[in-house]
C-alpha cells in the first residue's frame, strides 16, 4: 500500500486550539493522528538511525538532513505537492515499495 493510499494529510483549524490549524493524519481504517514535535522527532531520529546503518560514516544521516531541508522549502508557485514529491523522489532515487 503506497502512501497516499493509507494515510491523508490534512492541514485544519481546530476550535480547541483557538481556531488554529494543525496536521492531521487519517489513516485508512478511520483512526487519527496530530503528530507534535516530539513525535516527529523520534520518527526522524529512528530514520537517521536506520539510514546511518545503510550509508555509514554519517552519510544517511545527511542525507535525511538534506532531503528535510528540501521538504520546508517553498513549493513554486502552481507547484502541487505531488509535483513537488516526484521532483524529490527523482533527485534522491528512492525506490518503490510497499510500505505495509
Amino acid at each position: 500500500m503506497k502512501s497516499r493510499e493509507k494515510m491523508q494529510v490534512i492541514k485544519k483549524p481546530f476550535d480547541k486550539y483557538g481556531g488554529k490549524s494543525w496536521v492531521l493524519v487519517r489513516f485508512t481504517g478511520g483512526q487519527e493522528w496530530v503528530p507534535s514535535f516530539e513525535d516527529l522527532y523520534m520518527v526522524i531520529t529512528a530514520i537517521c538511525a536506520c539510514e546511518d546503518e545503510k550509508y555509514p560514516n554519517g552519510r544517511g544521516r545527511f542525507f535525511v538532513r538534506d532531503f528535510f531541508k528540501e521538504c520546508c522549502e517553498v513549493l513554486r508557485p502552481g507547484q502541487s505537492t505531488q509535483e513537488r514529491w516526484q521532483e524529490l523522489w527523482g533527485k534522491y532515487q528512492f525506490k518503490e515499495r510497499d510500505s505495509r
